[in-house]
């Protein structure tokens, strides 16, 4: 697995910067091209920076050492990217644009509307329902309960399951919080309010829906098979050592499973939104 210690710490360091080389400055809008050059080579030095730390951790001590510098993607795109886009393409941070000199807004109301049906949802608490039954049926109460030093690691490791099946129902509300979040979002349109904003707002709201649920349901099952997991090995159906070695790596994945799967869910988000404002704008400019 050391590809993966390897492969996932850099692409994540490294992405900020490649996405913004793939990024336009907006022509549609005053752009500061100098301070967006001057941001553009501070964000490129704090990633070369970042990279070289992540190198000599990986040569110094080790690989997954290095690997737990992943982090720094946080840094990067919060302090270099996000300050970079506003200046040189204000439209992927920021909705409405601002620089508009006229807009309405749609006063459809949309929090009886879903943008998913109802059977996603109940889904994630369907899946959690299971993982969380599973976890009680395969645990050894008699390990929970025994007081007996050569269980204890197997105790242990029961209790974590149960603790990780019951802790990951707050996925689900999480989920439906971000969902009625996302229709309280203002849809603002033109002049002459075009149907063709509406409909592009509304595919917008479906696609980052169908997202959140994704993600939650993903995040439901992977932390649920990681509960299962240690469930079995608590019951003595699974070598603990073996096991628990894998169980590691697999954590370790699911976690950036996870984060990559956040990061996928951001990035279409601005993508989607620098198309509606660049849109938006254009419609403003030919009703003026």
């Amino acid at each position: 697995m050391n590809w993966f210690l390897i492969l996932f710490p850099l692409t994540a360091m490294l992405f900020p910067a490649l996405l913004m080389t793939l990024v336009q400055p907006q022509r549609s809008a005053k752009i500061d091209l100098a301070k967006a050059r001057r941001l553009t080579a501070w964000l490129w030095l704090a990633t070369l920076s970042a990279v070289g730390l992540w190198a000599a951790v990986y040569f110094a001590f080790s690989p997954r050492a290095a690997f737990y510098l992943w982090p720094l993607f946080f840094a990067l795109w919060f302090g270099f990217w996000g300050r970079l886009m506003r200046v040189k393409n204000p439209d992927w941070v920021s909705m409405p644009p601002a620089d508009l000199p006229s807009r309405s807004a749609s006063l459809t109301p949309r929090l009886t509307q879903p943008a998913v049906p109802a059977w996603s949802t109940r889904m994630i608490w369907l899946a959690w329902a299971a993982c969380f039954a599973a976890v009680l049926i395969i645990v050894d109460w008699s390990v929970l309960r025994s007081a007996d030093a050569a269980l204890a690691s197997r105790r242990s490791m029961g209790w974590l399951a149960l603790a990780i099946s019951v802790g990951i129902v707050f996925i689900a509300p999480l989920v439906m919080f971000c969902l009625r979040l996302d229709r309280r979002e203002p849809q603002t349109l033109d002049p002459d309010g075009s149907p063709e904003l509406l409909e592009l707002y509304s595919r917008r709201r479906t696609q980052r829906a169908w997202l959140f649920v994704g993600l939650g349901l993903t995040m439901i099952l992977l932390q649920g098979s990681i509960a299962i997991t240690m469930a079995l090995i608590s019951s003595g159906a699974l070598p603990e050592q073996q096991t628990s070695t894998m169980l590691a790596w697999a954590a370790g994945i699911a976690g950036s499973i996870v984060g990559i799967a956040g990061a996928i869910v951001g990035t279409m988000s601005s993508i989607q939104a620098a198309r509606i404002n660049r849109r938006l704008r254009e419609l403003t400019q030919a009703s003026a």
